[in-house]
């Protein structure tokens, strides 16, 4: 029999690792979501990655795998994630990972490197000692690391069924243990039979056995390019999936987007420009129903479920739980609450149901009643303070206008502009006349309205703020959050300036020291402290200029009216120096504060305690007037709309 050992020794070496060499040139690099995930979500890689050209995974990406390379990501694999992603997880990873590809690229060389260079049809006296230990040692330590990785990526026994990464995992794992157990077999009873017929030299017996090691060994050849092949189609994908999505939820969902691709373009085309489409959240996941607020969708014979036309914050919150949470604890939720405590038209009924619907119900939002499961009073309403059939508060696409739900369409300030506007609350035409807004004007359309880490930051993706980056948006170490109370530390919308907490239609919780110290922070991403200290200064100074030049002084004149007859507690707006207090803080005072606060000298001067000096004086005229007049003062006979309900 011919000894092939001092070929073996002499050259094995060398060719091994021009062998491995190839074959690590042929793996594919970087992470394997980083193609699939960017495929569906629309963002970069540094919102997996580490690095924003890719490289090591962090919390995101892991909990993304984790979750079967689906988005949204779920709460229990974000926090597996978490747990697995300190220094101690992340360098045995490493390890781990490391020796596992040094283990697969030896085992897959040796193999490759019989089959190429020496060819099993020669190996006819049994399998040479050194490659039996290389061989054995390698499944072994595959076996194990394998089962580490394997581990930290999945949670569920069905999530090896329910997506294309998990499928090519499982089929890769029976590959492996079908390749050991042939090696197995090889290295013992076929090699042990192969040395035995050797020495004995048995002919007939021996080609059998031979011819069985043969098939044997290119079977397990035939395994590793398979292996390689799953490696290939999870990370680099095909056209077609392996294992496609077969949930009820995402068929219903795919038969609503092409029925109104044709009913409804508008709302199809939004959608699909949308973050939620890239993502695969479909219809029925935001118009799930809750509670009674449902109607069956009886025009879809194949899908009796019920669906709800009136999304809330409730839907919102099952991706968004965050978000939901803090939106739902500030005056936007509670704003249809609050103006029914303190605004005279609706308390005493000055105005009628339309002028209310188109009016004031269009911000503020109304209350939406469900007959049948379908809305029949308070609707159409996106008011950011509506009150929806399942109990909660509130209106997403106020800010995040359906359907596509834009972040950075909610941090531009025409978002807020919606509502923000006007004699009342001017914050748009404040903010346009400061250097912020004209700064914004100017370079906006060239800023990063929405970075792929999703951390919208000062100096880097804008260069001035905007309503959003100054209420809402993360500053600094101040976290983002959908409570635009949580900022202020001056109530500028009450007839008396006060703080927060002292509000009492809805106090606010957080105690006013804390809300400057983080306003202060967010304006000192741009300014310095000196300029942030003084511009603070400036304001509680206008604050008080206000509360004891301006508004107290009228205050006492009107009150002392009421207390003399001169005017009637029955009913707001009915006589003419009810209008005249109404506007000298409601429209000239809340421009003179609001203008100071952002820095707009024209609304702060001009449109604001200008204007409060000449209705002061003529609110007091107007009163020493009416003291001396023998009769009260005189009464409005007709109130449009007034009684048109």
């Amino acid at each position: 029999m011919p000894n092939f050992q001092p070929f073996i020794n002499r050259t094995f070496a060398i060719r091994l690792i021009l062998l491995a060499g190839l074959l690590m040139a042929l793996l594919p690099g970087r992470a394997s979501a980083t193609e699939e995930y960017a495929r569906q979500t629309g963002k970069g890689c540094i919102f997996c990655h580490r690095e924003s050209i890719g490289g090591p995974l962090g919390t995101v990406g892991f909990a993304y795998i984790r979750n079967g390379y689906r988005y949204p990501i779920s709460q229990a694999a974000l926090d597996k994630s978490t747990a697995l992603q300190t220094p101690v997880h992340q360098v045995l990873r490493f390890l781990i990972g490391y020796l596992h590809l040094v283990a697969a690229v030896i085992f897959f060389g040796a193999i490759f490197y019989i089959h190429i260079f020496v060819r099993p049809t020669r190996l006819t006296g049994g399998i040479p000692k050194p490659e039996r230990i290389l061989g054995l040692s390698c499944m072994v330590v595959l076996t194990l690391t394998g089962g580490y990785l394997s581990w930290m990526r999945i949670d569920r026994w069905e999530q090896f069924f329910n997506n294309t990464f998990g499928l090519m995992l499982f089929i890769k794992i029976l590959l492996f243990i079908l390749m050991a157990t042939i090696g197995l077999f090889a290295v013992t009873l076929i090699h042990g039979r192969l040395k035995a017929e050797g020495r004995q030299q048995q002919a007939k017996d021996g080609e059998v056995t031979q011819k069985v090691f043969v098939v044997m060994a290119y079977t397990n050849l035939v395994i590793i390019f398979l292996i390689l092949g799953c490696i290939g189609i999870w990370r680099w994908n095909l056209p077609w999936h392996p294992a496609p999505e077969t949930r009820a939820e995402i068929v219903a969902g795919n038969t609503c987007v092409e029925c109104h691709r044709l009913k409804t373009p508008g709302i199809f085309r939004d959608w699909q420009a949308g973050i939620h489409a890239t993502v695969g959240v479909g219809c029925h996941k935001c118009h799930r129903p809750n509670n009674e607020q449902a109607v069956l969708t009886s025009h879809l014979a194949h899908d009796p479920r019920k669906i709800s036309a009136v999304v809330s914050p409730v839907n919102c919150g099952g991706c968004h739980p965050k978000e939901a949470q803090t939106f739902a604890a500030s005056k936007h939720a509670n704003t249809n609450q609050i103006i029914w405590q303190i605004d005279f038209w609706l308390q005493d009924g000055m105005n009628n149901t339309i002028e209310r619907t188109t009016g004031c119900f269009a911000c503020h939002g109304t209350v939406v009643s469900l007959k049948n499961g379908k809305p029949v009073s308070g609707w159409p309403n996106v008011g950011v303070g509506r009150i929806n059939p399942d109990g909660s508060k509130g209106s997403c696409s106020s800010c995040h206008t359906r359907h596509r739900f834009s972040i950075a369409e909610a941090r531009k300030p025409e978002a807020c502009g919606q509502c923000h506007l006007g004699p009342d609350h001017p914050q748009m035409e404040i903010y346009d006349e400061s250097k912020h807004g004209a700064v914004y004007h100017a370079e906006g359309p060239g800023w990063n309205w929405d970075p792929d880490d999703r951390d919208w930051r000062a100096g880097r993706d804008f260069r001035t703020p905007t309503c959003a980056s100054c209420h809402l948006s993360t500053a600094g170490t101040i976290a983002a959050t959908h409570d635009v109370t949580e900022r202020l530390s001056w109530e500028t919308q009450a007839p008396l300036t006060i703080r927060p907490a002292d509000f009492a239609p809805f106090p606010a919780a957080v105690d006013w020291r804390t809300a400057r110290g983080r306003m202060e922070e967010v304006c000192r991403q741009c300014h310095s402290e000196g300029w942030v200290t003084e511009h603070f200064r400036n304001l509680d100074d206008t604050v008080k200029n206000y509360n004891e030049e301006y508004y107290l002084p009228v205050k006492k004149v009107m009150d002392d009216l009421y207390e003399q007859g001169k005017l009637s507690r029955q009913r707001y707006f009915d006589e003419p120096l009810e209008w005249e207090f109404y506007e000298f803080w409601h429209h000239e005072g809340r421009r003179a504060r609001m203008g100071a606060a952002m820095m707009a000298p024209d609304y702060a001067w001009w449109h604001g305690f200008y204007e409060m000096k000449r209705r002061f004086n003529h609110i007091l005229t107007s009163a020493d007037d009416l003291r001396r007049s023998p009769a009260p003062s005189v009464t409005y006979p007709l109130f449009p709309g007034r009684f048109n309900e």
